[in-house]
C-alpha cells in the first residue's frame, strides 16, 4: 500500500466524524493544505515531515509516517462554544480511531493531540487543534 492509499482512508474516516452537542459534522477534508479554507468545519491532512522506512526483507518495506491532521472551524465570535465543539471533535477522533486498520491499508500506531487554540488561517479567525497519527503500512518492493 502507498501513502496515497493511507490518505484516502484518512479522508473517508475524517469525513465521517460528527458531534451531537451541538449537532455538527465535518464538511470537508483537504488532503493537502490549501491557501484558504472556505468550508468549515474541516480537517487538513498535512504531509509528513519525516517517514521511517524499515526494510525487513527484499520483497517488502514498512513505512511509518507521522501524519498531522488539523481540525479547523470558524470561531463565530464565541471562543467558549467554539472550543467546546473542538473538544467534542477531539473526543470523536479518539473514538473513531479505536481498533481500526484504515481499510486494511495500514495500522494506527499512535495518536497525539495538540491543544485547542485560536488562530488565523487564510485571514479567518479559526479554532483549531492538531492530531498526529503514526501509521504503519507495508509496501511491496521490486526485487532486483
Amino acid at each position: 500500500m502507498t501513502y496515497a492509499d493511507v490518505v484516502t482512508q484518512l479522508d473517508t474516516m475524517l469525513s465521517a466524524l460528527s458531534v451531537t452537542s451541538p449537532a455538527s459534522s465535518i464538511k470537508h477534508v483537504y488532503t493537502l493544505p490549501p491557501k484558504t479554507v472556505q468550508v468549515f468545519p474541516c480537517w487538513i491532512v498535512i504531509p509528513p515531515d519525516e517517514i521511517e522506512v524499515l526494510r525487513e526483507s527484499s520483497a517488502m518495506r514498512t513505512e511509518t509516517p507521522s501524519i498531522r491532521c488539523r481540525y479547523m472551524n470558524l470561531d463565530g465570535g464565541d471562543w467558549a462554544t467554539a472550543a467546546g465543539i473542538a473538544q467534542a471533535y477531539r473526543e470523536a477522533a479518539i473514538t473513531k480511531f479505536d481498533n481500526v486498520t484504515l481499510g486494511g491499508v495500514g495500522q494506527l500506531i499512535s495518536q497525539t493531540f495538540g491543544g485547542i487554540t485560536l488562530g488565523k488561517y487564510g485571514g479567518k479567525d479559526v479554532v483549531m487543534f492538531d492530531m498526529t497519527l503514526r501509521i504503519r503500512h507495508q509496501t511491496p518492493t521490486a526485487i532486483t
